[in-house]
């Protein structure tokens, strides 16, 4: 696990994101700025349609159960 952001570091597209469908009720998500002294917090909808866009990455949704969870 990481944070999204660190996405535009992955110019090849190597890494797979996926995103919890239970996020996907929520209004905005936090995560940090590649610095874990900070934590932004983002409108849900301007990380998905403008900043994964811009960095050329798309997202998966899982449905996970439990802590131990088989995707």
């Amino acid at each position: 696990s990481l944070s999204p952001l660190g996405l535009m570091h992955d110019h090849e597209n190597q890494v797979q994101l996926l995103i919890d469908e239970d996020i996907m009720d929520w209004d905005n998500i936090g995560m940090h700025p590649c610095d874990n002294t900070a934590t932004l917090k983002i409108a849900k909808n301007d990380f998905f349609k403008i900043i994964l866009e811009a960095m050329h990455h798309t997202y998966k949704i899982v449905h996970l159960i439990g802590e131990d969870s088989i995707i």
